[in-house]
């Protein structure tokens, strides 16, 4: 899925990003992409940690499926219990 993603960038970096799209007859898109996993990759071999290991560990917890769904019961429970009086 694409998004938008926003920022403000040197005028001298988005001319790069213009002649090299147009020289790789690419988009920019494109051309930002690749340069963005290429720097991924050169981190994860500078520094041996793979950067989505590292920051998408949701699913690693300590505590079972069920105990983490119980415990989201509950708290909701118990939420909605305090609404209502």
């Amino acid at each position: 899925m694409n998004k938008i993603f926003s920022t403000r960038i040197e005028e001298e970096v988005i001319s790069q990003i213009d002649i090299l799209a147009k020289a790789m007859k690419t988009s920019k898109k494109k051309v930002v992409e690749t340069a963005v996993s290429l720097l991924v990759s050169r981190f994860e071999e500078e520094q041996g940690q793979d950067v989505f290991d590292a920051t998408s560990g949701a699913w690693n917890r300590e505590e079972t499926p069920v105990e983490t769904v119980t415990q989201i019961r509950e708290s909701f429970k118990a939420s909605f219990e305090r609404r209502q009086r």
